[in-house]
Formats: C-alpha cells, sequence, structure tokens
C-alpha cells in the first residue's frame, strides 16, 4: 500500500475546489488567501491550518472578513494593501458560524475519504461562503448583521458608523451613547476554570476606564454636536437582544 502524502492531498483540494470556485466569483489569489472588491465593498478569504497540523492530520478551517472602505478609513489610519487579507478586515467570520454549526474545522488524516472531503468543501463553499459573500457585497445588507443573535466579530467603531451611514441616524447616536456609558462603568473580567461542568475557581479582575477609548467616543459625539446622556435604559436593550431568534440565513431568505 503506497502510503499517503497529505501535504499534497491538502494541496489538491485548494487546487482542484478551492481555487477554481473563487476566481469563477472574481476573486484575486495569493497562497492561501483571496479576496474581490467593488467600488465600496472589499471581501477576503484565507484557508487556516491547524498550529499543530503534523505529517499524519491536517486540520483547517476557512476565515471570511469584510472591509468597508469608506468606514476602515474613518476606523484606521492604516493603508488598506494592494492585497488586502482577512488580518484588514473589518468584520471577522468562519464558515461555521456563516453554517450556524459553531467553529468547523476539516480534518485530513489517513482514514479520510480524499473525494469526498472534496466534495464536502465544495459544497460548503458553493452553499455557504459565496452566498454569504453575494449578499452582503451590497453595503446596505450590512445592517442585517446587528439582527443576528451573535453578530460576526467586528469593532465597535465598525458597527457604529455602518449604522450612521446605511440606518437611522437616531439609532447610531443611541448605540454611541451605550458605548460611552459602557466606557466610563467598565464590567470587571470574570475568569472561571470548570471541571466535571462544575466551576471549581473563579477570580474576578477589577475594570479600569480606558481614557484613550472615552476621549475617541466623545470626539465622535463632539463632531456630531451631540450630548451623551448619563442614565439609559440600557436593561430594556439588553432585554431586547435577548428576545431576538437566530438570523444567520436572513440573508438567505430576503433573496428568495
Amino acid at each position: 500500500m503506497t502510503e499517503r502524502d497529505l501535504k499534497i492531498e491538502f494541496d489538491s483540494i485548494l487546487k482542484d475546489i478551492v481555487s477554481p470556485i473563487f476566481k469563477s466569483y472574481g476573486f484575486k489569489k495569493q497562497r492561501n488567501h483571496f479576496f474581490r472588491e467593488n467600488e465600496i465593498i472589499i471581501q477576503t478569504f484565507n484557508v487556516q491550518q491547524s498550529q499543530w497540523n503534523n505529517a499524519e492530520s491536517k486540520k483547517f478551517v476557512f476565515n471570511t472578513g469584510i472591509i468597508e472602505k469608506e468606514i476602515h478609513s474613518k476606523i484606521t489610519e492604516d493603508t488598506l494593501p494592494v492585497f488586502p487579507k482577512n488580518t484588514d478586515a473589518d468584520v471577522h467570520m468562519r464558515n461555521g458560524h456563516i453554517m450556524n454549526k459553531g467553529d468547523l474545522w476539516y480534518e485530513l488524516n489517513y482514514s479520510t475519504n480524499l473525494k469526498e472531503l472534496k466534495e464536502r468543501v465544495k459544497k460548503d463553499i458553493s452553499n455557504y461562503v459565496i452566498t454569504y459573500f453575494e449578499y452582503y457585497n451590497s453595503p446596505k445588507n450590512l445592517l442585517d448583521f446587528f439582527d443576528w443573535e451573535y453578530e460576526p466579530v467586528m469593532s465597535p467603531l465598525f458597527k457604529f458608523y455602518t449604522i450612521e451611514k446605511y440606518g437611522d441616524k437616531k439609532d447610531a447616536l443611541k448605540y454611541l451613547n451605550e458605548l460611552y456609558l459602557g466606557a466610563i462603568e467598565p464590567q470587571n473580567d470574570v475568569f472561571e476554570m470548570g471541571l466535571h461542568g462544575k466551576t471549581v475557581y473563579t477570580e474576578e479582575k477589577s475594570a479600569k476606564i480606558n481614557e484613550e477609548w472615552v476621549s475617541k467616543l466623545k470626539l465622535i459625539a463632539t463632531e456630531r454636536e451631540f450630548e451623551f446622556k448619563e442614565q439609559s435604559n440600557r436593561s430594556n436593550i439588553v432585554s431586547k437582544e435577548k428576545e431576538t431568534k437566530n438570523r444567520f440565513w436572513l440573508f438567505r431568505n430576503k433573496r428568495k
């Protein structure tokens, strides 16, 4: 029996499956990274291998990123590179979260049926990742992120500027006020270690006010001639968030 070379097999997944799909949708490629852009939006994708990979097992995951060019320039002074990557993105999602399956990793080992794995990767990218990118290629659809029960990883300022630009400016200022209240009264960090389903160790660290962050929020408010309100119905907002149903596939329903 010929010994399998998992590196060659992994490379064949990229060459035979991943690359052709993304190139057919206008993405440019650089090693394991892909991106495409229009006048407003940049979308990024990469294949990340586990740091624990070895000759007998290779695990990998798909990362996606979205950049709104104008908003990005407001958040950071860094100039985007010629070939943007996931590390440059403002919105981060892994394919498992797009599929509502958590942090989904693929594994290639000596017992893996390579043909079946390739079919699975092809199906997941075509039915989920590409669908996600196609819908969020329209900037106004970015607002739908905030209807999800679990929002994608993004900076608070990206959320604020997105609501301000594409949504209701009053809602944006309400959110800015929430950020400010959270900044001046930060929550303590609580670390819990569990064993067999029981908490066996708890440590609480006192939170410190980030003066630079507070100053940034004050500057944004001043530019809009907005005065922060020291009291807010924050508990009502939290309750509303808890009542929100999971809408990971909201964009799919709208396309029908």
